[in-house]
């Protein structure tokens, strides 16, 4: 068999359904330079010059140990970032190592980087909300009362008493959203509905809440929501239908979670009238097909 005979038969190989390992050792056997040569237009010749790069890359050996890197000892890294030495790189060294510290080591980074600047604020407040550790509760109140800054907020809003998130609750709201600080408090203290951005998020807290609500306020909540949605549409994008206007897919939830069945079948009544309307982008032309 030529080389060109064993180059094609590799590739009608590699255009089917093919192991890994043994693909990658018929092309290891091949001069790379004839692959090179080979028609683009043969079936498979993508795959194996995708291996041929990768062996020539890696001197053949697709088994090649990867080198571990010898990291410095988070004391010294934290000092060099203190001193302003190399700063991005060691920011970026401790972010990735910092899952693997010891305690008193990720307490040094975490205060270090909430006492820096927006940019390491930020990012920890995002490690803190994945990972949360209650010793920093104080320093994240702390930032939020300076900053007012979303990503405090949310941690306030997740971890923190019901007493300080009562507290400050149209701090929060304002920095972040006004449902998401509300449901963390008692059901039964009184729900401000100038706090709400919409009727979605006043429905969303009935249902985070567990609060009653009738079929018919459930349906006028909906319709007073869809018509400044679809009065709104015209001058947004696409939409394929009322189920992806702003803020129903909130609603959608909020009323499942309340057991409004009914009102989610006259939702789907409408979505299935109105949808040439929204198909031929005439929004407003399905207004008159809502409930009053």
């Amino acid at each position: 068999m030529t080389t060109k005979e064993q180059i094609l038969k590799v590739c009608e190989y590699a255009s089917g359904d093919y192991d890994n390992r043994l693909l990658i050792a018929m092309v290891n056997t091949l001069p790379f330079q004839k692959v090179h040569e080979t028609s683009r237009n043969v079936n498979g010749i993508s795959t194996v010059l995708d291996i041929v790069h990768y062996l020539e890359r890696n001197d053949g050996d697709y088994d090649k140990p990867v080198t571990s890197p010898l990291y410095r000892p988070v004391s010294r890294v934290l000092s060099d970032f203190n001193k302003g030495k190399n700063k991005a790189q060691c920011r970026k060294e401790l972010r990735e190592r910092i899952l693997y510290m010891t305690a008193m080591e990720k307490k040094r980074v975490i205060y270090t980087f909430l006492d820096g600047n927006k940019i390491d604020r930020i990012w920890t407040f995002k490690h803190l909300f994945k990972y949360w550790d209650d010793r920093f509760l104080k320093a994240v109140e702390a930032l939020f009362e300076m900053y007012r800054e979303p990503g405090a907020a949310k941690i306030i809003c997740r971890y923190d008493t019901v007493e300080y998130i009562r507290k400050h609750l149209k701090e929060l709201s304002t920095s972040y959203l006004y449902v998401e600080a509300r449901r963390h408090l008692p059901a039964d203290e009184p729900i401000d509905r100038s706090m709400c951005k919409g009727n979605w998020e006043y429905l969303m807290l009935l249902a985070y809440l567990g609060l009653p609500i009738s079929k018919e306020d459930a349906m006028k909540e909906l319709g007073v929501q869809l018509r400044q949605e679809i009065t709104s549409a015209q001058y947004y994008d696409f939409y394929p239908s009322v189920l992806y206007l702003p803020h129903v897919r909130q609603m959608v939830w909020s009323l499942g979670r309340l057991k409004m069945i009914e009102v989610l079948f006259e939702l789907l009544d409408f979505e299935r009238r109105s949808l040439p309307m929204f198909k031929a982008r005439e929004y407003s032309k399905a207004m008159p097909l809502l409930w009053e």
